[in-house]
């Protein structure tokens, strides 16, 4: 393995985030936290962390490569949909298209206290991070992710925590 590439890493920003209570790990490859591969918006509790907490809990990940456009000067503490007035300041979504349709189970009456994110975002994001892959360099990727992004890319319906080497070839780049 070259490059190990995690989406997030807390989802819980109330969770404990003392650095010196837990034990820092030496990577042996360098670790890229790609906001690209995060799961799909679902529920609240897909709404991550900011960056600097996450910088400080685990300050051997490249909390910052992936993180900054050219036209964003300061760096972005949000790095998970967010429906506001100006999308522009987004890091993860420079042009959306936002769809009003609920696609979530309502029949029942279930209610959400966040949007969840639209088809069109997700596609969108997906197809960028296929080409983020793409581009790279190195030829054996750890992506670490969930379930709605690794089927995306490989059609695999895959169960937690599970593990499968695909080759880049086999990935599917829907669009």
């Amino acid at each position: 393995m070259e490059l190990g590439v995690l989406p997030h890493l807390k989802r819980d920003p109330t969770a404990d985030t003392d650095p010196t209570k837990h034990k820092q790990p030496q990577p042996s490859v360098p670790i890229v936290a790609l906001p690209l591969a995060s799961e799909r918006v679902y529920l609240c509790s897909d709404v991550i962390s900011p960056l600097a907490d996450l910088q400080q809990l685990y300050p051997y990940i490249d909390f910052t490569s992936q993180f900054q456009r050219p036209e964003i000067q300061e760096e972005p503490q949000n790095w998970w949909l967010r429906f506001q007035n100006d999308y522009s300041r987004d890091t993860l979504y420079p042009n959306p298209r936002r769809n009003d349709v609920e696609w979530r189970p309502s029949e029942n009456g279930q209610r959400y206290v966040c949007p969840g994110e639209p088809e069109d975002c997700f596609q969108d994001r997906m197809t960028r991070l296929y080409e983020w892959l793409e581009r790279r360099d190195e030829q054996t990727i750890a992506l670490v992710c969930h379930w709605g992004v690794l089927q995306w890319l490989t059609g695999y319906e895959f169960k937690n925590c599970e593990a499968k080497i695909v080759d880049f070839s086999t990935l599917a780049k829907e669009t």
